[in-house]
C-alpha cells in the first residue's frame, strides 16, 4: 500500500502530504520528488537564469528556428486547419457567421470594399471584417458597427491611417466614398 505521506528530497526535507507534490506519473507513488513549495522557490530564484539561457538558445538558433516553424506551417494540412479556424474565429468576435460574411461580401460584388479586389491577400488569404473603431473602443466589435468586407491591404492601411489620422489616405476617393457610406448607414439606423 503507498503511504499517504511522502519526504520531500528539496531544501524542505520535511514529511508532506501526497497532495502537497505535483504529480508526475513515471514516479513510483506517481508524484514528484521535490514538494510544490520547494519547487515553486527554485523556479523563482531561477527565472531569470532561465529566461537568459532560453533567449541565448533562440539567438544561438535563430535561423533553424525559423526553418522548423517555416516547415511545419508550410504543409498543406496545417495551412488547411489554420485556414478553417482563423475566420471562424475572427467572424464570432464580431458576432456573425460565415453565411452573414458572405452576404456582405455578396452585396458588395465579392469584391473588396475599397480597392476593388477580388483577392483577399495576406498570410491566410482571408477576407477581413473592418469595424468602426470608435464603437466599441478597444473591443472587436458588434454586428451594428461592421463597416465592410476588406482585402487584408486595405484593411491594414486603414488601420494604421485612422490610428494616425491620416488624412489624406482617410480623405483619398474610395476611402471616402466606404467610410461616408457607412456613416450614412449609421445614420440612417439611428
Amino acid at each position: 500500500m503507498v503511504s499517504e505521506r511522502k519526504r520531500c528530497t528539496g531544501p524542505c526535507g520535511r514529511e508532506l502530504p501526497l497532495d502537497a507534490f505535483g504529480v508526475n506519473r513515471s514516479k513510483r507513488d506517481g508524484r514528484q520528488s521535490w514538494c510544490k513549495a520547494c519547487g515553486a522557490a527554485y523556479n523563482a530564484e531561477h527565472k531569470e537564469e532561465k529566461a537568459a539561457r532560453a533567449a541565448a538558445y533562440r539567438a544561438e538558433h535563430r535561423e533553424d528556428l525559423r526553418a522548423k516553424d517555416a516547415a511545419r506551417n508550410a504543409t498543406p494540412e496545417r495551412k488547411a486547419y489554420v485556414a478553417a479556424g482563423r475566420p471562424v474565429r475572427n467572424l464570432s468576435r464580431h458576432g456573425i457567421t460565415p453565411e452573414d460574411r458572405d452576404a456582405i461580401l455578396a452585396t458588395q460584388g465579392g469584391i473588396c470594399a475599397i480597392c476593388g479586389g477580388n483577392d483577399p491577400g495576406g498570410r491566410w488569404g482571408t477576407w477581413e471584417i473592418d469595424h468602426d473603431h470608435s464603437h466599441h473602443p478597444g473591443a472587436f466589435g458588434c454586428p451594428t458597427c461592421i463597416r465592410g468586407i476588406l482585402c487584408h491591404g486595405c484593411n491594414s492601411r486603414l488601420a494604421v491611417a485612422e490610428s494616425h489620422n491620416d488624412a489624406a489616405y482617410l480623405t483619398s476617393p474610395s476611402v471616402a466614398v466606404y467610410l461616408g457610406a457607412y456613416a450614412a448607414r449609421r445614420e440612417a439606423a439611428a
